[in-house]
């Protein structure tokens, strides 16, 4: 399923924003960034403890190099279903956008010497965040989901996806 992000913008001049999300199953962690910008400075932000900005872990990454960023606290445990952005970060910009990643497991299979089937899973979401005016109650902003009508969920029957693929 997409990562469907959504936020509650502080109603009080001085709080975060949250964002949040419904957990996913088969998530094993989680990471958001944000993007936002005025006429002469961009702002990076992202969910990190350690000071990375993000633009290189919103791709697939293995169950190794996942569970070290999960242990550095680079990446979100998968029980945690919502993060704060500091109400100061984007307080000059025109808004943001959020973009977060649910990471899933790594499979391989390899069928004798001459196959091998590597399989990363993610879900992604994103999230424009608009200006806020405390002094205006905001609706809860919702992500954009792609919907892609008839695609079908390959995970529950990966096995039988990987037999067909294969022609055994």
């Amino acid at each position: 399923p997409p990562l469907a992000l959504t936020s509650i913008p502080s109603t009080t001049k001085g709080n975060a924003t949250t964002v949040s999300w419904p957990t996913i199953a088969t998530a094993q962690a989680y990471f958001l960034n944000a993007l936002g910008t005025n006429d002469q400075d961009m702002v990076i932000w992202s969910s990190s403890e350690a000071a990375e900005p993000g633009w290189g872990l919103m791709g697939y990454l293995g169950n190794t190099q996942r569970d070290q960023w999960l242990a550095e606290k680079v990446l979100l445990p998968a029980a945690q279903t919502q993060c704060a952005l500091p109400a100061s970060i984007f307080a000059k910009t025109n808004g943001a956008l959020v973009q977060g990643i649910a990471y899933g497991q790594e499979f391989n299979k390899t069928w004798g010497a001459d196959w091998t089937v590597q399989i990363r899973v993610k879900s992604v979401g994103l999230l424009p965040l608009e200006r806020v005016d405390p002094a205006v109650k905001m609706p809860v902003q919702k992500a954009l989901t792609p919907a892609i009508p008839g695609m079908p969920n390959l995970m529950p029957n990966l096995g039988g996806a990987l037999k067909g693929l294969f022609g055994r």
